[in-house]
């Protein structure tokens, strides 16, 4: 019998994520035809993780009825915390495919429209890079916390931990470091954009910015060929920006 009950759920379970998917689909091609911005991304973000989360509640109650005598199994002990993390983890992808999708569509829908723009008013990609850089962060740190006050891990004590071992690392990663803080100088100073033309007096550094990266810059010369400047580089030189001029 107990067979019987764990197949019906997993046929209902099958059926259930069939139908959110079209369901999702379907408002996602709406929201595309639309041109809604923020819907559309949330749709996009959560396809995968409300599968993911449909198949887990499935098996867990699939699983459920397949072993009556629970107490015999060791996995049954941790049953609801295991359902709890995959919820948290879900929550966690979605945020962050949320995120990426908010980034990538806010680019393009801004460049269909950079011909109306006026001069001076140009989207921004590396703020928003950046923006959503550390957004992503914030998100996966804030999930592992959640999870680990799940399991009962003491968070105060991992901290006072990676306080101690964070002065051994920072100090063998200094480069890393300081090509990190570099760039962060660059996205709060804004000395330049992706796109503008700068030379360094300094060192021999001329071209047009094509990324802004957190540990590198490139920039392409004049004869194509890309440059790769380390950002700690830019805490000490001067920067002349001829976009600007």
């Amino acid at each position: 019998l107990w067979t019987l009950h764990a197949s019906i759920t997993l046929l209902i379970t099958f059926f259930a994520q069939l139908f959110a998917s079209r369901i999702v689909h379907k408002l996602k091609n709406e929201a595309k035809q639309k041109s809604l911005l923020y819907p559309e991304a949330l749709l996009h973000a959560i396809s995968t993780p409300l599968t993911f989360i449909i198949w887990l509640l499935g098996l867990s109650i699939a699983a459920t009825m397949s072993f009556p005598n629970q107490q015999e199994f060791w996995l049954f002990t941790y049953l609801w915390q295991i359902k709890k993390t995959g919820v948290i983890l879900a929550l966690t992808w979605a945020t962050v495919r949320f995120i990426r999708q908010v980034e990538a569509l806010t680019i393009h829908h801004a460049a269909k429209k950079s011909g109306k723009k006026k001069r001076g008013k140009e989207l921004d990609e590396t703020m928003i890079h950046a923006l959503a850089l550390l957004l992503t962060i914030t998100t996966i740190v804030i999930g592992g916390l959640a999870i680990m006050q799940l399991f009962g891990l003491p968070i105060s004590g991992l901290l006072a931990f990676g306080g101690l071992g964070g002065a051994a690392v920072a100090f063998a990663s200094k480069d890393l470091l300081a090509n990190f803080f570099g760039g962060l100088v660059v996205y709060l100073d804004n000395p330049f954009k992706v796109g503008h033309w700068i030379r360094s007096p300094d060192k021999n550094i001329e071209g047009f910015v094509e990324h802004i990266g957190w540990r590198v810059t490139r920039i392409r010369t004049f004869d194509k060929r890309p440059l790769y400047v380390p950002n700690s580089f830019f805490l000490n030189i001067s920067v002349e920006n001829a976009t600007r001029m």
